[in-house]
């Protein structure tokens, strides 16, 4: 037929009466209504022309190559024009659109908005279109949430899926997602406890599951028990941490100072390391026990023996007959009274066990440095 058009229309222009022919009349002239049918050039036979070859290899090829084409083409046709979209009514140039499986498109803006709100409460994200349910794109849902928001969305779509399986239950001890068998068998694949999938206790044969109020009964149970297991505890740790008082047994611990102690509830004295109690006039019970009464004279005395024994020397009774003496002095850090040891002025304190300079009144932190030309004296009398 382009033979023919080539014949008739000699010395003229042939070009485009050969297209406006195949563009018009060459589907009527091959007979065909709907469809065109293909097939590939092997079949064709010999019988065709010569001058004409075809490069198609086969309709499974070259279908999706002419719907690839025509999409490509319908695309960029859409981007050339205004659209209005149909959630905010405004137009914008096709670039400005997301264009969806179903074939409604809508501007980014809305579907941003769109999707941010129905990624935080649905499984799905349809289309905004009236009518359509069409899920969007996977792909499609990353490009407008963003990563961070639909790996989100992603989890959060997991977790329904599972809970909407029946047969799907979480162990009681770590939480693991648990497939269930026909008898309500469930092990756990993370710590291998193998469970009922009805009531969450050990696997059970042949016994019926506890009923609720079984159940809380039982739990009330523990519960009391887990009480009583804490307050055995408390006791054990108050015993530990404490002393009793010996008149009134009200319970008192000591944070810092002395060995003496003073019991608010009963206004009884004891002594917090051997627990007895001081009673004004009689004997020290303890070595270490510590009155401070300044004006006790045999507290004094106590307390001036065991300095003397701890630095291997004999009571002077004189010194410590005296309690207002020139040689019994106060520690600068705790008040206590210590008294001087011969012409020593090195002083020893026993309540904080430091050590101070009786001259000077400071502690004493290195004696070859304190002590010397330079600094005090460490023998003097008086």
């Amino acid at each position: 037929m382009l033979d023919t058009i080539w014949t008739g229309q000699s010395g003229q222009e042939i070009i485009y009466p050969w297209v406006d022919w195949l563009q018009n009349s060459s589907l009527s002239y091959l007979n065909v209504d709907d469809r065109i049918p293909l097939a590939s050039s092997e079949k064709a036979g010999n019988a065709r022309d010569r001058r004409a070859f075809s490069e198609s290899v086969s309709p499974d090829v070259d279908i999706p190559y002419i719907l690839n084409y025509n999409a490509g083409k319908c695309n960029e046709k859409f981007c050339q024009n205004l659209h209005e979209c149909s959630i905010c009514l405004s137009e914008y140039p096709g670039t400005k659109f997301v264009r969806l499986p179903c074939s409604h498109f809508f501007c980014r803006n809305c579907m941003d908005t769109y999707s941010t709100m129905y990624a935080k409460e649905s499984l799905e994200i349809p289309c905004p279109q009236m009518k359509c349910r069409e899920p969007v794109p996977p792909g499609l849902v990353r490009s407008l949430l963003g990563d961070e928001n639909f790996d989100k969305w992603e989890l959060q779509m997991f977790y329904k899926t599972l809970d909407s399986m029946s047969d799907l239950v979480y162990c009681p001890r770590c939480d693991m997602a648990c497939l269930e068998a026909e008898d309500h068998l469930a092990q756990c694949p993370q710590c291998f406890f193998t469970f009922c999938g009805l009531c969450g206790d050990r696997f059970h044969v042949e016994v019926q599951c506890m009923t609720s109020e079984e159940k809380l009964k039982f739990l009330q149970q523990q519960r009391k028990e887990l009480d009583m297991i804490n307050k055995l505890l408390n006791v054990e740790e108050i015993k530990r941490t404490t002393k009793q008082c010996p008149k009134c047994s009200m319970a008192i611990t000591r944070t810092s100072g002395c060995n003496h102690m003073h019991c608010t509830r009963c206004q009884q004295d004891f002594c917090y390391k051997c627990g007895k109690a001081y009673v004004k006039g009689k004997k020290l019970c303890c070595a270490y026990f510590d009155f401070n009464h300044e004006t006790d004279s045999e507290a004094l005395e106590r307390r001036h023996e065991v300095l003397l024994q701890q630095q291997g020397q004999k009571p002077n009774k004189m010194q410590a007959d005296d309690p207002t003496s020139s040689r019994v002095h106060s520690c600068p850090l705790c008040s206590q009274m210590n008294a001087k040891v011969e012409d020593n002025n090195h002083i020893f304190c026993w309540a904080c066990q430091k050590q101070y300079c009786y001259l000077c009144r400071n502690i004493v932190e290195q004696s070859s440095q304190h002590y010397g030309p330079k600094g005090c004296k460490q023998y003097s009398a008086g």
